[in-house]
């Protein structure tokens, strides 16, 4: 295929499976601490921008949005960038060439962050919606998480296919583990049942000053261990991936584990008497070696200095009372800001500083006093204008006058603002703002009360607590002993068999490897009904097959159903056919799917319906035109009408009946020009 120009220290060439492969990003994306989207340095114009493609290319290419990808898998190339706790990901899924997927259909990441104890979800969908669950629970981004997806080319190929971005913060530093799957390249039925996974896993740490280093590979990978610092006997799981589904084994440096259960991603065992510190391998059954991770089993407690908090091995060093909070082992007063820009944080310092011409008013809102006392046109002080002058007038200093009729524009050690004849002298590009003629980067520090200004400097720093998405936060544990801190944080973790609800340890279900019985917390692990029953946790044929017509139910083979059939609860019945199809009958009375309003279903997939009902010109609706109007009108409202001609002209006839505009007393109209006289 032809390929388009590169970016720079990007060659065009297909994708190859890459079975281990370590890369140090030193330089993945344009970018500088503490930064975000939307933020560059000075050489690099772009930077991760979330729009679902390669914002700027192939316009730039000295420095674009991405300078080359992570890692290569086996359908797609992975961009990726960690900045000021934020993660910034491109996937460019080249599998998908046939058209951008519908609304339904998303790209689903699984990321696992915190040494494994965080475990998000994130999904783009072909709308731009971005749904995330951190630790199985739906999480709100708030403005701090951002997806898109895009159908176009890209750097290393030509030829136009589904990416995806997206931006997901506060994530901590440290070990991370990433999958991915994606709608595959046939036709689209359940959103579900069409993804296709990634081959290639990716496995690396975020450094806490910024960067990534991260590796692929197709054996096994190990990632994590919990819960950490348990006394021996203690039964034990060890997350990862490509794990596979025969029992192995597991060795603590050269002592093997009791294995409990083994799964793909999940391995169960007893902790074996280990006395400090060891590394911790996984051996699977057909041969392959994990890598390594270090686990420690001792756990000491420790609040020296402290009056609250962790004391290490989850338990608390004490409680703060009403209105203070827990921050580095202390109960310190806990600012109220929420909702404040600026003011007085009821602790005795500020919520944030306002940055001028801003000030602070009795809200704790930045408010830029708008002056434009005396004044028709001109800046109002406050980013705008007052006004714009209208009948031929300009505007100088701060007044509407009457433009004269043989102006130089002036723009003498000007890059910008008015030329003193009613014409510009340029336009600032980016965050900057034209001040006296010149283009500087104005801070900005709405609704932050720290981290970056956007032009090098910050918006304030933390007296109190951790700066978390551009607010101060203060950790929350009060009457936690697990769970989220509100500041991207850990109240601690549960022991075994204990999962962590609304920040309380209580009982775990344990149903791996059972079909039915206790689940250990007085629920239960399934029902055999309608034709079985529970004996030893797993579920076997009460009476053969005699309810059953069909499928398998603990005993055997009951039979299959006929062609266009499937078997439901031991009954044969219809079977839907939506194969291949978005929308439409599916063959039982059933739909496969509607389609959005201004669509039709046609042969299974919707399809946009052209409208140009009581239209003569312009758009269809669906990309395409009602019509075009002869040289002498414009398109209005569907409608072809004369067009005024104006251009150069300040007064006299516009060709439709109308006038250009009107000279003053003392002027009279000459070849569409007022002259004196």
């Amino acid at each position: 295929f032809h390929s388009p120009p590169t970016q720079r220290g990007v060659s065009a060439r297909t994708a190859t499976v890459l079975p281990l492969l370590l890369i140090t990003l030193l330089s993945v994306a344009c970018s500088r601490p503490g930064g975000g989207e939307d933020e560059a340095k000075d050489d690099c114009p772009i930077n991760h921008v979330i729009d679902g493609k390669f914002t700027g290319w192939p316009e730039v290419t000295e420095c674009a949005e991405w300078d080359k990808p992570a890692l290569k898998g086996v359908y797609a190339e992975l961009y990726l960038d960690y900045v000021g706790k934020t993660v910034f990901l491109l996937n460019d899924w080249h599998l998908r060439k046939d058209g951008p997927i519908g609304p339904d259909f998303y790209n689903r990441f699984q990321l696992a962050t915190s040494n494994g104890k965080v475990q998000w979800v994130i999904k783009v969908y072909g709308d731009n919606r971005m749904e995330v669950t951190r630790n199985d629970v739906p999480w709100d981004p708030a403005g701090r998480g951002k997806g898109a997806s895009g159908f176009g080319p890209s750097p290393l190929h030509g030829e136009p296919h589904t990416m995806y971005e997206f931006r997901l913060s506060p994530v901590s530093p440290g070990p991370f583990w990433l999958t991915e799957k994606d709608p595959g390249g046939g036709p689209l039925t359940d959103p579900d049942d069409s993804l296709v996974q990634e081959p290639t896993a990716f496995v690396g740490n975020f450094s806490p000053t910024g960067g990534v280093t991260v590796s692929a590979g197709d054996g096994p990978v190990l990632v994590a261990a919990s819960p950490q610092k348990s006394p021996p006997g203690t039964p034990l799981e060890l997350h990862g991936l490509s794990l596979g589904d025969k029992v192995g084994v597991v060795t603590f440096d050269s002592t093997a584990a009791a294995v409990v259960s083994w799964a793909d991603a999940r391995i169960q065992v007893i902790l074996p008497n280990i006395g400090g510190p060891v590394q911790v391998t996984v051996n699977t059954a057909d041969g392959k070696q994990s890598n390594s991770i270090l686990y420690d089993p001792t756990c000491a407690p420790d609040c020296g200095g402290k009056s609250c908090g962790d004391d290490g091995c989850g338990t608390s060093c004490g409680d703060c009372k009403k209105d203070f909070s827990c921050a580095g082992g202390a109960c310190v007063c806990a600012p109220k800001c929420q909702g404040k820009q600026c003011g007085d944080d009821g602790c005795g310092a500020a919520c944030g500083t306002c940055t001028p011409p801003d000030e602070c008013n009795v809200y704790g809102q930045c408010i830029c006093p708008v002056d434009c006392s005396g004044k028709d046109c001109g800046p109002n002080g406050c980013g705008g204008t007052c006004g714009t002058c209208t009948g031929g007038k300009i505007c100088k200093g701060d007044l509407c006058v009457t433009k004269p009729v043989d102006c130089d524009p002036d723009c003498a050690d000007k890059k910008c603002g008015d030329d003193g004849c009613g014409g510009s002298c340029g336009s600032c590009g980016g965050a900057d703002t034209c001040v006296k003629g010149a283009c500087k980067c104005v801070p900005n520090c709405k609704g932050k009360t720290c981290g970056s200004d956007g032009c090098g400097g910050s918006c304030g720093t933390c007296k109190v607590g951790v700066c978390w998405a551009d607010l101060c936060c203060v950790a929350d544990c009060q009457g936690k002993a697990c769970g989220d801190d509100s500041c991207g944080g850990s109240c601690g973790d549960c022991p075994a068999k204990k999962g962590c609800v609304g920040g309380v340890c209580v009982c775990k279900p344990s149903c791996n490897g059972k079909q039915c019985g206790d689940d250990g917390c007085g629920g239960s692990c399934g029902s055999c009904l309608p034709f079985g029953t529970c004996k030893g946790d797993v579920c076997i044929c009460s009476d053969a097959c005699s309810k059953a017509a069909c499928g398998a139910f603990g005993c055997g083979d009951c039979g299959t159903c006929a062609d266009g059939k499937d078997c439901v609860g031991g009954k044969c019945g219809c079977k839907p056919k939506c194969s291949g199809k978005q929308c439409g009958d599916d063959g039982c009375g059933g739909s496969c799917g509607d389609c959005a309003p201004g669509q039709s279903c046609t042969g299974g997939f919707c399809k946009c319906v052209p409208n140009c009902t009581d239209k003569v010109c312009g758009d269809d609706g669906c990309g395409g035109s009602c019509g075009d109007c002869a040289a002498d009108k414009a398109c209005s409202e569907g409608k072809c009408v004369c067009a005024p001609l104006c251009q150069g002209k300040a007064c006299g006839p516009d060709g439709c009946g109308g006038v250009c505009g009107a000279c003053e007393d003392g002027h009279s109209c000459k070849d569409g020009k007022c002259v004196l006289g």
